[in-house]
């Protein structure tokens, strides 16, 4: 099986003379899904962590099987209704793990359930008690509450499929699409005696896909939080645990009910489904965009006046029809402003990097190419450090985070540094607190940025390493970068997208609370919705140096 890419290599490795952290595992008889697999390939390469046990449990359902399938209407859309919506590889299609664990001791459970409640045969039970472990991490088909094992020393942790404080049942990734509910979440979670005493490690809020598949659903949520257990552990051994995750911007706590949509809740589905593909303007789905930078001068910035006629007072650039111009990012240089952004020519769809520069009067002139590579740029984020100039543009199909130098600014540009090795997008760095900072949202599945991390350097050129605070969002609301992280009057400023309509549909705000542990705060201080201009369908950039400021547009064709 093809997994996409992992993002957990910060977390696999942690120096320090304290003994590994002990960690069980409990699987399933007849196999683990996929991304179990996966997680237990991080474990395997994680140099402060002994996998000191496997548990393999019998008499349960497995993972692949767990999805429920009772009722007519269930095996009906599972049978001709979902197979149109197929995602390679299905994180749940059950696999091997035996080539992972050969070395492990292995004791068996057998698993006797009656209704919710269920017990442990005492043979294997010992085995565990002497092991002496920290964790245990349980991926089996369906969760073995800690009050059933001996105790460990930070509690048995599971996936939860679903949001929670929504579905504390569980979704299994369909009640969300048929409850219209925008966001799909999935947490790591410490589980307790029951439901109700279970306590979230780490949550992340997906958007929900726009069709009706819960293959396609799950794909993203789950791949996209495989690193979440080597984050947990890595937390452990630095000593600290990531803050509870509390409840997002605009999400109303309820309870929808089991995991298994009734047949009435089905038929409004439905219905709704048949009445979309008639009026297809209703759904919500990625419509082709045509993206514009605008520019204006402004003493008041934007997130201090977002009102309509400033909103209005945006001057839109002319580009070339077959061309999108899009992430504008301005610099200031020996007395000129410059405009860096990113150019995709139609139909090629593969962006490289542009510049311009600004006159007093606000025209862009002399705008050329400036970088080019075989893969898709964008995103230039553009660093003045040690007497240099450098750019950070978002080169995730490349593999990494790399930093290029100038070598002639603003024409010749060459590589300096991969400063990360594995695929993020919209990554931002700044000078604060006697530091070098980062934030970069991993990439796991294309098109899902949901999270953003906080990085640390003491130099521009690395080596960068994650911080015990340092999620900085988790939710696909507000995590995904709109620009540079920026200084203005003692006020650090992160630009963030709205990612849970649509790719960039909204421009939001943020002021930088705290950087510093126990945990990174921001609070919105500005929302800049589409709309106001006809045809207007997404914004999702921002920059200002001086009083000079600009954003883009996606404007439907």
């Amino acid at each position: 099986m093809n997994a996409p890419p992992a993002v957990s290599n910060l977390f696999l490795s942690s120096d320090g003379a304290a003994p590994p952290l002990r960690v069980g595992l409990l699987i399933d008889e007849r196999g683990i899904p996929g991304y179990a697999r996966g997680i237990i390939e991080d474990l395997r390469l994680a140099n402060y962590v002994d996998i000191a046990l496997v548990g393999v449990t019998s008499g349960a359902t497995n993972a692949s099987s767990a999805a429920p399938e009772s009722g007519l209407v269930l095996r009906a859309y599972a049978t001709f209704i979902e197979p149109r919506y197929q995602m390679h590889p299905d994180p749940l299609v059950s696999v091997s793990c035996e080539d992972l664990l050969t070395d492990v001791p292995r004791v068996s459970l057998h698993i006797e359930r009656r209704g919710d409640s269920c017990t442990l045969s005492s043979a294997g039970l010992a085995a565990i008690a002497t092991a002496q472990l920290d964790v245990i991490i349980d991926l089996s088909g369906r969760p073995v509450r800690q009050v059933l094992l001996p105790a460990t020393r930070h509690g048995v942790w599971r996936y939860h499929f679903g949001d929670r404080r929504l579905y504390p049942a569980g979704s299994g990734f369909l009640r969300e699409i048929i409850d219209g509910m925008p966001l799909t979440g999935i947490e790591l979670t410490r589980l307790g005696s029951s439901d109700g005493d279970d306590v979230t490690l780490l949550r992340a809020l997906f958007r929900t896909v726009p069709f009706p598949s819960r293959q396609a659903n799950r794909f993203a949520p789950i791949w996209g939080t495989r690193h979440f257990v080597a984050q947990s552990l890595w937390s452990l051994r630095h000593g600290s645990r990531d803050a509870p995750a509390t409840l997002g911007p605009g999400l109303t706590p309820r309870n929808s009910g089991g995991r298994v949509p009734t047949v009435g809740q089905f038929a409004r589905w439905m219905l709704g489904e048949v009445g979309g593909r008639v009026f297809p303007l209703f759904r919500h789905v990625d419509r082709p965009l045509h993206w514009r930078i605008a520019i204006r001068r402004a003493r008041v910035p934007l997130y201090e006046d977002s009102s309509r006629p400033a909103l209005q007072s945006f001057r839109w650039v002319d580009s070339p029809p077959s061309c999108h111009w899009a992430d504008p990012v301005i610099f200031e240089r020996e007395g000129q402003t410059w405009l860096f952004f990113e150019e995709t020519v139609d139909p090629s769809r593969v962006g490289h990097i542009c510049c311009g520069r600004l006159t007093p009067d606000g025209d862009l002139v002399d705008v050329r190419a400036v970088l080019q590579q075989p893969h898709h740029l964008s995103f230039p984020q553009i660093i003045a450090a040690d007497a240099e100039v450098f750019m950070l543009p978002e080169g995730a199909q490349g593999g990494g985070v790399d930093l290029y130098r100038a070598r002639r600014f603003p024409d010749e540009w060459v590589l300096e540094k991969r400063l990360l090795d594995f695929r993020c997008v919209d990554s931002s760095v700044f000078r604060a607190s006697g530091s070098w900072w980062m934030m970069t949202s991993p990439q796991v599945v294309p098109g899902h940025a949901p999270i953003t991390w906080l990085l640390r350097a003491e130099r521009l050129t690395g080596p960068w390493e994650f911080q015990p605070s340092g999620v900085v969002a988790s939710d696909v609301r507000v995590a995904r970068g709109a620009g540079s992280v920026f200084e203005r009057s003692g006020r650090l400023i992160r630009p963030s997208q709205d990612c849970s309509v649509s790719y960039g549909h909204a421009l939001v705000i943020n002021e930088i609370v705290s950087l510093h542990e126990p945990q990174y705060r921001e609070r919105t201080i500005c929302r800049v919705e589409p709309g106001w201009m006809p045809r207007l369908a997404g914004v999702h950039s921002y920059s200002r140096i001086g009083e000079w400021e600009a954003i883009d547009g996606g404007f439907t064709l």
